[in-house]
């Protein structure tokens, strides 16, 4: 599992928690488990180094663990359709630290003349 780089599960009908063990993929770039019943993402996802984007859209989230918002690399979430509301997001210890790596890639795109940009926090209004 070592050189497993990115995780595609979007529309698998999966429940539960995003277990901690996956923060254990140390290649992990991005995470998709988008249109599925997801209710949490445990502490041990933020363990993994090099995961850049976390997409989780349509789940059932209420919150995102500080581990996670922390974790090194994470520059990108996409938490629409969830129970999570942007101001508890935005209360949530770590996310100034997510913010800045969050609007470091923006910058960075927007320097590059990518057009069309969705500046929204993690897609949530």
């Amino acid at each position: 599992m070592k050189r497993i780089t990115e995780l595609r599960l979007a529309g698998n009908n999966i429940s539960g928690s995003l277990p901690g063990w996956v923060g254990e993929i140390m290649a992990l770039k991005l995470i998709d488990l988008s249109d599925n019943q997801v209710e949490e993402i445990e502490d041990g996802v933020g363990d993994c180094d090099n995961l850049h984007s976390l997409l989780l859209r349509n789940n059932r989230l209420t919150f995102v663990p500080s581990s996670v918002l922390r974790s090194k690399s994470l520059a990108k979430m996409r938490l629409e359709g969830n129970k999570i509301t942007k101001a508890a997001l935005m209360k949530t210890e770590g996310f100034n630290e997510f913010d800045k790596k969050r609007t470091a890639l923006l910058n960075k795109a927007v320097s590059g003349g990518i057009g069309d940009l969705d500046t929204s926090i993690c897609g949530l209004d």
